[in-house]
């Protein structure tokens, strides 16, 4: 099983928590940990494996004080119906940001979205 390109990153925006009323942008996110190349193959549709088929999907998740993603939803994907959703939201088991920090505390939790490719 070879995979050629993996995109994995890209925040978009952190929406904080707690009466901010502009969402936070993170141009440069500061990743704990993500997925690894056999996470990813351990992910990837079967049937689309066995099609040489390619598939994108952004994924929109809550981020825990502990740097965790939570209530990940997929919020786009192509081509729709060969599971590229579903294993999107399985990788998101793997993902783990370093929680920003204020006051020596961590910050609540927002909203992150990541592109998938």
């Amino acid at each position: 099983m070879k995979l050629r390109h993996v995109l994995i990153g890209g925040i978009c925006a952190v929406t904080a928590s707690g009466g901010m009323a502009q969402a936070q942008k993170i141009t440069n996110p500061d990743w704990a940990s993500r997925p690894d190349g056999r996470q990813v193959a351990e992910a990837y549709p079967p049937l689309a494996m066995q099609m040489r088929i390619e598939g994108r999907s952004t994924l929109s998740c809550t981020v825990s004080l502990e740097g965790r993603l939570r209530n990940c939803v997929a919020m786009a994907t192509t081509p729709t119906g060969l599971g590229f959703d579903s294993g999107a939201l399985k990788l998101s088991e793997s993902f783990r940001m370093t929680p920003k920090m204020e006051d020596g505390r961590p910050k609540p939790s927002g909203t992150v979205r990541i592109p998938i490719r």
